[in-house]
């Protein structure tokens, strides 16, 4: 047997106080339904692409994803502006590469920061490369192997990195090492006291001409 239906209501038809009131300031909010399957699937598809964006290494490999750039460095100045120094290969930049780096880091900056894309400024180093060989070695068909190698080296620095002396040693004697005893050089820029250049912030080195001579 079903129980009787309620005859009557109780205890709802009036506040137990009427001193009290009730003002709703704003609208409610946050009661969702359950997520949908394709609400799920829309949310997932964005998780990965929204990993660790804004900082200084994510803003590096976004410039690095516009076909043109090869080298970019992200720096953090005053009052929180981040400068995106990018170039291609060989230290150039223009107009083009620049409108694209800034549309592509669109996707990349945090919310509300300013990212100002710059060109790096490149600097040509014109290297005389002095060798001491061994005993028998020529250093004619050695010339062209050691002015493919110190650009090949060299041109692998990106903005503000120090073009060291000692990586260009390595990378002549590589050549033959049994028949190159010595190597120094003579630069067209200034070195420090260790024989290294050390460029501005938003300067790129690149290698010019290179001679080689028999010490």
């Amino acid at each position: 047997t079903k129980p009787a239906a309620p005859t009557g209501k109780k205890g709802i038809d009036a506040l137990f106080d009427n001193t009290f009131t009730v003002t709703n300031v704003a609208a409610a909010a946050g009661g969702n339904a359950e997520e949908s399957d394709d609400e799920l699937k829309r949310r997932a598809r964005t998780f990965y692409v929204t990993l660790r964006r804004g900082t200084l290494a994510a803003l590096e490999f976004g410039a690095l994803q516009v076909p043109s750039v090869r080298s970019a460095i992200a720096m953090e100045g005053a009052a929180g502006i981040v400068t995106v120094l990018v170039t291609d290969q060989d230290g150039n930049s223009n107009l083009q590469m620049l409108s694209d780096v800034e549309a592509e880091l669109e996707n990349w900056r945090a919310a509300g920061s300013v990212v100002v894309v710059s060109g790096g400024v490149k600097v040509e180093v014109d290297v005389n490369v002095i060798v001491t060989l061994a005993e028998g070695v020529d250093v004619v068909p050695l010339t062209p192997l050691i002015e493919d190698a110190i650009p090949a080296r060299g041109n692998r620095l990106r903005t503000g990195e120090k073009l060291y002396e000692d990586m260009l040693t390595a990378a002549v004697v590589a050549i033959d090492p049994e028949g190159i005893l010595g190597v120094e050089f003579e630069f067209s820029v200034a070195v420090d006291l260790d024989g290294n250049i050390t460029p501005a912030p938003t300067t790129i080195l690149r290698i010019g001409t290179v001679t080689v001579e028999e010490a």
